[in-house]
């Protein structure tokens, strides 16, 4: 059977970054797409019209969850030294470094200048947002997000938190604001994060977010020569909807 394709079908586009005109089919409305002149990573429009990019910075009562720059070395670098400073998920970690201070800070130099350059979003890249405290300015951790399906509706994330401010509450103000990222600015299906089932504040903070426990993976990840069991965590955009 041959299906008839109407104009109606598609949302015409501008690229806010190298003005191409284009069109996406309409079910990708809101969704995130690459720009197939640039590459730049857009969000659909509901209806034609002029594209936006990624809604990013975030902005919450005491956090800015933005990309990172040049400005955060030293405190990537203090994250990074920190090798008791255990990820909740540790495929969203920074690369390892040498242990010589220079080295270091020339490698994470190299890996901020990479980062800047890489398109969010797109195929297998994972979306690096550092966690900056607004009073008094400082960087104290990262959250990071990657498309888990071809269709960009699961999102999966993972954060890293300063030791020295864990238990004020940072955390779970982060993922808040993450989630409404995923479900507001880049209209995902599903969001899921996952942790050390043993790290009950970890847990906490996840659950304070929302986010409910799906299930547990019984000795499932090798972490510092033991076998750890992994909880792990999700929330549907209909369940951030009725928060």
């Amino acid at each position: 059977m041959d299906y008839e394709t109407t104009e109606e079908s598609y949302i015409v586009f501008q690229c806010p970054s190298c003005s191409f005109e284009g069109s996406f089919p309409r079910q990708d409305a809101g969704i995130a797409r690459s720009c197939p002149n640039c590459m730049e990573t857009l969000i659909v429009p509901t209806d034609s019209g002029k594209v936006t990019l990624l809604p990013i910075p975030i902005t919450t009562s005491r956090l800015i969850l933005r990309r990172l720059s040049y400005a955060d070395l030293a405190d990537l670098n203090e994250l990074d030294l920190d090798k008791e400073l255990v990820p909740y998920n540790d495929t969203f970690c920074l690369p390892s470094y040498s242990e010589a201070d220079d080295v270091r800070e020339e490698q994470l130099s190299k890996w901020v200048e990479a980062d800047q350059k890489m398109k969010p979003l797109q195929d297998d890249n994972t979306l690096w947002l550092g966690i900056e405290k607004q009073d008094p300015s400082k960087l104290i951790g990262y959250l990071t997000i990657r498309f888990t399906d071809s269709d960009h509706q699961q999102v999966e994330f993972g954060i890293v938190l300063n030791r020295d401010f864990r238990r004020k509450g940072f955390g779970t103000e982060a993922v808040v604001g993450i989630l409404r990222f995923c479900f507001k600015g880049i209209s995902v299906h599903r969001v899921s994060a996952s942790c050390d089932s043993q790290n009950v504040p970890a847990r906490r903070m996840l659950e304070k977010a929302g986010m409910r426990c799906e299930g547990e993976f019984i000795q499932a990840r090798r972490v510092l020569n033991e076998w750890v069991s992994i909880a792990w965590y999700a929330m549907l955009e209909e369940e951030h909807k009725a928060e």
